[in-house]
């Protein structure tokens, strides 16, 4: 829990962190790879390395979203382009970047072994 202080530095309010995030209209909630996972290679790999688009895995899906236009569902694995609305750290259940993308911006849907 935070604490807000006023100016005159005595606390006013106290705010409870979040625990979850639930994708809202037309938002997809996707949890990111890091570009050692992208690689899919036990070698040290830093975040800078160049390894294509951004990949993730959809962890939810916006009420909005019409899945038949779009034909990914939760748990694709996806490539993904644009800019994108990061989630608070701590919300998410695992060390990945938690993101929110409009369904647009999911360009590809992998498949997998």
């Amino acid at each position: 829990m935070s604490i807000i202080e006023g100016v005159d530095g005595v606390p006013i309010s106290t705010v409870p962190k979040p625990t979850g995030v639930e994708p809202l209209g037309s938002q997809v909630l996707v949890e990111t790879l890091s570009a050692q996972e992208a690689l899919g290679t036990q070698l040290h790999v830093t975040e800078e390395t160049k390894v294509g688009a951004p990949q993730g895995y959809i962890l939810d899906i916006g009420p909005n979203v019409n899945l038949e236009t779009y034909g990914f569902r939760v748990g694709d694995r996806v490539i993904l382009t644009g800019n994108f609305t990061p989630v608070p750290e701590k919300v998410g259940k695992s060390h990945r970047m938690t993101i929110l993308v409009e369904p647009h911006q999911i360009k590809a849907r992998l498949t997998e072994d």
